[in-house]
C-alpha cells in the first residue's frame, strides 16, 4: 500500500493578527520520494550559492534572495511527485481594547504568551472565551483541509508545523477525527500519524510556507489589510505562482488546489 507524507502548515492563524484570510496548506508527497527531492532541491539551492542550514521564508523574501526563492518555487512546479492543496477561510475582526499583546518575535506558547493568556483569564473573560471558539475554529479548518486531501487506500503520515506548546493535544484529537472519518477502525490504517514538526527542520515543509505566502499576498495581502507595505519580491512570486496555476495542465490530477470554506472565525 503506498504511503504518503502530507507537509502541513498555516499563515494568518494568529487570532489577534488581523489578517483577512487563514491559509492552511498541505504538501503530497509519496514517501519514497521525500528523501531525494529533499536533497534535489537542497543541491539546487546549494549550487545557486545558498549557505547551508538556512531556512526557506515567506517573510525573508527579497529583492536579495529573490532568485533562490523562485528556483525553490519552480522546483515545486516542476517536480511531479509534488502537489498542494490550499484551503482559503475568512477571518472576522478579533475583540478590541485588549492587553497588549508580547512582541512579534515572541512566538505562540513561549512565557511571554502563556502570561498574556493569563492576564486575559483575570481581565477580560469574553476575550478567553474567544480564544477558545477560535482555536476551535482553527483546527475545524485543519480537518476541513485534510479531509479532503487524504484519499484512500494509501496511508498518510501527517507532519503539521508547530504552533504552540498546547498543540500536541489537539492533534490527537485531530488524528482521531481523521482516523473515524476514514474509517480506520478497518484493517490497513489510511492515517498512520499526526505529528508535530519544526519547519525548519524540514526543507520540504518550507515549501509549503512559500507557498501559502504566495496565495495570502494574491488573496489578503495588498487588496484589503490598510498599513500593508509593498514588496516587488513578493509580488513577483505570487504573480509566478498564479500565472502557473492559470497555465492548462496535462494532467488529470492538478498541481495545486485552492480551496475556500465558507466557515469565517467567531466574531469577538
Amino acid at each position: 500500500m503506498p504511503i504518503i507524507h502530507l507537509y502541513c502548515d498555516e499563515r494568518g492563524h494568529l487570532p489577534f493578527d488581523r489578517e483577512t484570510h487563514l491559509a492552511l496548506g498541505a504538501l503530497r508527497v509519496p514517501r519514497e520520494c521525500v528523501k531525494p527531492l529533499t536533497q534535489k532541491l537542497r543541491a539546487q539551492l546549494s549550487a545557486m550559492g545558498w549557505p547551508a542550514g538556512r531556512e526557506l521564508k515567506w517573510t525573508k523574501v527579497s529583492p536579495a534572495g529573490l532568485k533562490f526563492y523562485e528556483s525553490a518555487l519552480d522546483f515545486f512546479l516542476r517536480e511531479p511527485d509534488l502537489r498542494f492543496r490550499a484551503l482559503l477561510a475568512p477571518k472576522s475582526l478579533p475583540p478590541g481594547k485588549l492587553p497588549k499583546p508580547p512582541a512579534a518575535e515572541a512566538e505562540p506558547g513561549t512565557p511571554a504568551w502563556e502570561a498574556y493568556h493569563a492576564l486575559l483569564e483575570q481581565s477580560a473573560p469574553a476575550t478567553v472565551d474567544f480564544l477558545h471558539r477560535y482555536e476551535a475554529w482553527y483546527y475545524d479548518r485543519y480537518f476541513e483541509l485534510l479531509s479532503a486531501t487524504v484519499a484512500p487506500p494509501a496511508h498518510h503520515a501527517i507532519y503539521v508545523d508547530v504552533k504552540d506548546t498546547r498543540g500536541g493535544t489537539r492533534l490527537q484529537t485531530l488524528e482521531k477525527r481523521l482516523a473515524d472519518a476514514h474509517c480506520d477502525g478497518m484493517p490497513g490504517r489510511v492515517i498512520d500519524c499526526v505529528r508535530q514538526i519544526r519547519s525548519e527542520e524540514v526543507l520540504l515543509d518550507q515549501l509549503v510556507d512559500l507557498l501559502l505566502g504566495c496565495l495570502a499576498w494574491t488573496y489578503g495581502t495588498p487588496q484589503r489589510n490598510a498599513g500593508h507595505l509593498a514588496s516587488p519580491a513578493k509580488s513577483a512570486m505570487a504573480k509566478r505562482l498564479q500565472s502557473a496555476i492559470a497555465t492548462p495542465e496535462a494532467s488529470l490530477v492538478p498541481k495545486v488546489v485552492i480551496a475556500h470554506s465558507p466557515e469565517r472565525s467567531p466574531a469577538a
